[in-house]
């Protein structure tokens, strides 16, 4: 037997006494037992008196580096690697940049500076870490990196409790930010199994309300429509501002026609128009006069609807750059319906034509069973059109939402090209949208209502988010008013940021 010297192998596998691959810069064995690889002698510590080197030889192969991700997780030794990918990881999945504050708000932008103002032991950044090593560990699949998450939460509570303890502290959009990331957090793990608390999130909507003093719950500031002037409170400083002309659930600088109306005012009309329809087809004793009224009522609305398109910035103007069809078909990826493929602005304008739609299909499902109920065959039929229209409009945003690439799923589109999941705010952005629209869509079709679980379920399993399985196994008679209101509240408080053009602090806004 030949005897070739001694083994080359990283410091662990000898004390382990196993057998290393001794790949670079840390061995397979390490990696895959979370071990710290120390690494490998100089070749010339390891080289016996005796042992005479070939005169010629091939170079020898070299072991395959192991992939850079898996380098990473070897916690104890990139333990401040991790950290710096999670939170890369966090502001790309979370926050929409906008390139110009005059068209879109962009989403939790300049969430980056403030955590910096704020300083890292600061709540929200142990809320943004929290959430930041949540959300890698969902994509790379690292359980151990998801646990670390949940370990963190408790802290960041306890934490918190004590800020907001403080009055003056309470008042702070930093405050109302760590309300926002701990209700994500509940609503990213939510889980749809029997038994599991599904309104945990409703705290932290309490916590967004609280501080905005409204002495509302949700449903009741959303249905005001004054949700923004609650926001003018608040302390900012000189990393961000809420420097704007409108509500966050409009454009920046809103509109100069006179004309112009915004979604603040259209929704909560359309929710209180439709309680009153709903609760008149359910009673008996109704007369034909209150529903002509009521109809009378949908009609202006839909005025202000088809006015909202008109009044917007032109570059809110979805783009269309083709359509789902029969290859979309084949691939049967569950977010394929035949019909155009949308792109927009940013995933902010995207998601605001979206909530307009919306609407838009509501109002004219008001407008159908009012004209069935009164014998209005013509105004019925045009209005059953013209909700599947609307439908099939916020349907053409979702591959732009919920895709790296929305160009993947259209015809004849480049094979290279993957229906990859985008980024996890577009898909908090729109489940809520898309469920309430999927409990209202079977006077439409069985496809639709289908169709709409269906991208759920696919939010909750290909992004993580646990809260879109929920919604899409929940009914319409099983999630409350109070449980969407409370998550639209939370969604709709990440709206407001905006950083600050100057590095002048700006106290009380």
């Amino acid at each position: 037997m030949v005897y070739h010297g001694v083994s080359n192998g990283c410091g662990m596998c000898k004390r382990r006494r196993k057998k290393c691959d001794e790949t670079r810069p840390a061995c397979t064995n390490c990696i895959r037992n979370k071990l710290v690889c120390p690494g490998y002698k100089a070749k010339t510590e390891l080289v016996f008196r005796s042992y005479q080197p070939a005169s010629t030889c091939d170079p020898p192969k070299l072991a395959p580096i192991p992939p850079f991700d898996s380098i990473y997780f070897i916690p104890e030794l990139f333990d401040s690697a991790i950290k710096e990918q999670a939170l890369a990881s966090f502001y790309s999945e979370w926050t929409v940049q906008s390139s110009n504050h005059e068209v879109s708000r962009g989403y939790l932008d300049g969430l980056s500076a403030l955590v910096s103002h704020a300083g890292t032991t600061s709540d929200l950044a142990l809320a943004v870490r929290m959430m930041a090593f949540h959300t890698l560990g969902r994509r790379k699949k690292q359980p151990w990196l998801i646990e670390k998450a949940s370990a963190l939460y408790p802290g960041v509570l306890r934490s918190f409790a004590a800020t907001i303890a403080d009055k003056k502290a309470s008042r702070s959009i930093e405050a109302l930010l760590v309300c926002v990331l701990l209700g994500f957090y509940e609503m990213f793990v939510a889980s749809a199994e029997p038994g599991s608390d599904l309104s945990l999130h409703g705290a932290h909507a309490t916590g967004v309300i609280g501080i905005l003093r409204t002495g509302n719950s949700a449903h009741e500031v959303l249905k005001s429509g004054q949700a923004n002037k609650f926001v003018r409170s608040l302390r900012f400083y000189g990393a961000v501002t809420t420097n704007y002309h409108a509500n966050p659930l409009d454009a920046p600088l809103g509109s100069s026609q006179s004309d112009f109306v915004g979604i603040d005012v259209l929704s909560p009309r359309t929710w209180e128009l439709l309680l009153k329809v709903e609760t008149s087809l359910a009673n008996p004793r109704a007369t034909t006069n209150e529903f002509y009224q009521l109809l009378g009522e949908a009609l202006e609305i839909r005025e202000l609807y088809d006015r909202w398109p008109k009044t917007q910035l032109p570059q809110w103007k979805p783009k269309v750059i083709g359509r789902m069809g029969s290859s979309c078909a084949k691939a049967r990826h569950p977010l394929c319906y035949p019909g155009n493929v949308e792109t927009y602005f940013d995933l902010y304008v995207a998601s605001m034509y979206s909530t307009y739609r919306k609407g838009r299909m509501l109002q004219y499902l008001m407008i159908y069973h009012l004209a069935t109920h009164l014998y209005e065959t013509r105004l019925a039929e045009e209005a059953q059109a013209e909700a599947i229209l609307a439908a099939e409009g916020l349907i053409s945003a979702l591959p732009y939402l919920l895709l790296k690439d929305a160009r993947a799923l259209v015809d004849d589109a480049d094979p290279a090209l993957k229906p990859v999941p985008g980024k996890a705010i577009g898909g908090m952005m729109i489940m809520h949208l898309l469920f309430v629209a999927s409990t209202f869509v079977n006077d439409l079709g069985e496809n639709l209502t289908s169709y709409m679980k269906r991208v759920l379920e696919w939010i909750g399993t290909d992004m993580g988010i646990g809260q879109g399985s929920v919604l899409a196994r929940a009914s319409k008679l099983s999630v409350s008013r109070r449980y969407l209101s409370d998550a639209h509240i939370i969604v709709w408080a990440g709206m407001i940021l905006q950083p600050c053009k100057t590095a002048e602090t700006s106290d009380e806004f």
